[in-house]
């Protein structure tokens, strides 16, 4: 649900940044929802560390310097090791 949350955040902010290319119209092209096209995405988990699929770690953050705490720590994609959730 957290990294859910974070792509919905992330879709908003490249909206509202202009990063969605948005030329056509609907009425020029006929499709309805046009800016829903080439929207990019990055799935991560809160706390995870680096590996060999991803060299950056996602434990600190520009607006909650103890973030991988504030959302209950490492959020492991493995279910195996989850608990509680």
């Amino acid at each position: 649900m957290k990294a859910i949350t974070i792509l919905w955040i992330g879709a908003l902010a490249a909206i509202s940044a202009g990063c969605l290319n948005t030329e056509h119209s609907a009425s020029a092209t006929g499709e309805r929802y046009p800016w829903k096209k080439n929207i990019v995405t990055t799935i991560f988990w809160i706390g995870e560390r680096p590996s060999g699929n991803n060299p950056v770690p996602n434990r600190r953050s520009s607006w909650d310097k103890d973030w991988s705490r504030s959302y209950g720590g490492f959020d492991d994609p493995n279910p195996a090791h989850r608990s509680n959730y």
